[in-house]
């Protein structure tokens, strides 16, 4: 599979989602969940953002294949 062939979220200006990211994270988490599914895309500033929203699919990526995924500095940290 493909970045591209995951679902993308609506509503994408110039900079992408980045100001729903800031402004309201929670309220792009749920659309993400509403529009997209267990597994989702959003852009910030052109770079492709997936978000993985179902229990299995955080499964998969957090446990089962975690070495196949990279994941931001920011997001280790917490976990």
């Amino acid at each position: 599979m493909h970045v591209m062939d995951i679902p993308a979220l609506s509503g994408a200006t110039r900079t992408g989602h980045l100001h729903a990211l800031r402004d309201d994270r929670f309220g792009l988490f749920r659309r993400l969940n509403r529009e997209c599914g267990d597994l989702g895309r959003a852009t910030v500033l052109g770079i492709p953002l997936l978000f993985a929203n179902g229990p299995e699919v955080l499964h998969e990526v957090l446990v089962e294949k975690a070495r196949s995924f990279i994941k931001s500095p920011g997001l280790r940290g917490p976990l």
